[in-house]
């Protein structure tokens, strides 16, 4: 009993957390100040506004998808000039 009590303490503690974590997130963003894991977004500057040439680039990938295989569009990306400053593996599609 006491055990089943503990428990459920501890995933309620759990799920408020969670919580707290999303709408701080939430809240950053909405503020203009949203972090990500990445320092890079194809189709977006570092403001999260849309780079318009880099979108294009974008669903041209996106729409090689159901076309190429994964090294054709590995080779596709490659081949952009945009990605000629960066290093890429086929392991990143």
């Amino acid at each position: 009993m006491l055990l089943t009590i503990m428990s459920s303490l501890a995933q309620e503690e759990s799920r408020s957390i969670s919580e707290n974590t999303t709408w701080g997130k939430r809240k950053q963003f909405a503020d203009g100040k949203g972090a990500v894991a990445y320092s890079r977004f194809l189709g977006y500057d570092k403001y999260f506004e849309i780079n318009e040439e880099e979108a294009k680039i974008k669903w041209e990938i996106v729409g090689a998808y159901t076309l190429l295989t994964t090294q054709e569009i590995f080779r596709l990306i490659v081949s952009l000039v945009i990605f000629k400053r960066r290093k890429w593996m086929i392991s990143l599609l």
